[in-house]
């Protein structure tokens, strides 16, 4: 799991970048932004299996 953060963190920048380059930066701040809401329904995923999770070890 660390790694795949570590390859996330460094591999975003490059693909932003290239994004960037291929077509314009507004296009690449909206895909950006639409990259970052989504991950507002996975933290109440995973915040309902983390509940989950300590009524198991509770």
């Amino acid at each position: 799991m660390v790694s795949l953060a570590s390859f996330s963190g460094a591999s975003a920048p490059v693909l932003s970048g290239l994004l960037s380059d291929s077509s314009n930066v507004d296009f690449t701040l909206k895909v950006i932004a639409l990259v970052t809401f989504a991950t507002v329904p996975l933290c109440k995923f995973l915040l309902r299996l983390l509940a989950q999770a300590e009524k198991m070890l509770a």
